[in-house]
């Protein structure tokens, strides 16, 4: 019971902790499929390759999000006030 205080507790502190922890999931689920799938070579450049592009187009798409969410915010707020 603890395990998921503590799990909860890290899933909503912060903006950061919540983006990182779902990054490493996804991660963690994908990379194994991937390696699997033969869709690399089994060395290690090709790995960090592999991780430099994933971690690329991840980070495109939450910025791309995290800017979308924001203006719609933004937008909301102006309606408001």
């Amino acid at each position: 019971m603890i395990y998921l205080i503590t799990f909860v507790h890290i899933l909503y502190s912060s903006l950061l902790k919540m983006s990182l922890l779902h990054y490493l999931m996804t991660l963690i689920c994908f990379f194994p499929l991937a390696y699997l799938a033969g869709w690399f070579p089994h060395n290690i450049l090709w790995i960090a390759g592999f991780l430099l592009i994933y971690t690329g187009i991840y980070l495109i798409i939450y910025l791309g999000n995290y800017l979308s969410t924001w203006l719609e915010i933004k937008k909301i707020n102006r309606k408001i006030k």
